[in-house]
């Protein structure tokens, strides 16, 4: 079920980049206004389904939070680390794949948001894929599996001059970075059941803010010493993340 939720952000994510290439490169800055059809749409869902996601928020049985299993704050701020490192890696990926291809590899600027078009449809096949495999493979396995393919591959993007091998190395990052994160969400909110909303929160408000955060760190260090040094650092992160892994499998 997170796997199928988490599909919607990533469908967002190469639709948004597609717009506004189509419609910033025909209008300009007025093109933005395409994106009202969108937004307004959706503001007509919300408000027509209000009442019926607020009865969600509502306990049906007084007995469910006695029964429910004891919170474990310390394992789901554990959870959080990881996912704070996959989102730094995630929104670095986001940010600086594109001025790669432009600015490494020479590509035009179209490319470059073409394969962060690219990036995101793979990580929402990755992302609608990732339930059924962690199902059956756990998620401790399949999140060292993925941590240990983004390190490998930022290395090798970082040094390499290859278009075509930059496009497949783009597939394999994205693929690596969203095929655990639905089930590792879902580890951290049942580490807390009494507290769901709050672990809601945290899970996708403060966490995905941690790599909007650092991102300008990146540009800066990007400006100093160059993107292939981005792409080393954020490897760094995966290390980082891996090792988190491995503090909550132990603690789990």
């Amino acid at each position: 079920g997170m796997s199928i939720f988490a599909v919607g952000g990533n469908i967002g994510f190469f639709v948004g980049p597609l717009m506004a290439a189509v419609f910033l490169t025909a209008f300009g800055m007025h093109g933005t206004l395409a994106f009202l059809f969108p937004t307004t749409i959706c503001a007509i869902v919300l408000l027509a389904f209000n009442k019926r996601f607020l009865s969600l928020g509502i306990a049906k049985n007084s007995t469910t939070q006695k029964d429910a299993k004891p919170e474990r704050w310390g394992n789901f701020a554990l959870a959080m680390g990881v996912l704070s490192c996959r989102s730094i890696v995630e929104y670095g990926l986001m940010a600086f794949i594109p001025l790669f291809f432009v600015s490494v590899l020479g590509q035009g600027e179209t490319f470059g948001s073409l394969m962060l078009s690219v990036f995101a449809i793979a990580g929402a096949v990755a992302t609608a894929i990732s339930g059924r495999i962690t199902e059956r493979a756990g998620v401790f396995r399949i999140a060292y599996l993925c941590f240990g393919i983004l390190a490998l591959c930022l290395v090798a993007f970082a040094f390499n001059r290859s278009l075509v091998s930059a496009v497949v190395l783009v597939c394999l990052l994205t693929c690596a970075a969203n095929l655990f994160y639905p089930s590792f969400v879902a580890l951290g909110m049942s580490y807390v059941p009494r507290h769901l909303g709050t672990a809601s929160g945290i899970s996708y408000g403060v966490v995905i803010c941690v790599g909007g955060v650092v991102e300008p760190l990146l540009g800066m260090a990007g400006d100093a010493y160059g993107l292939p040094l981005v792409m080393l650092i954020i490897a760094g992160v995966t290390v980082i993340g891996l090792g988190m892994v491995a503090i909550v499998k132990r603690h789990n």
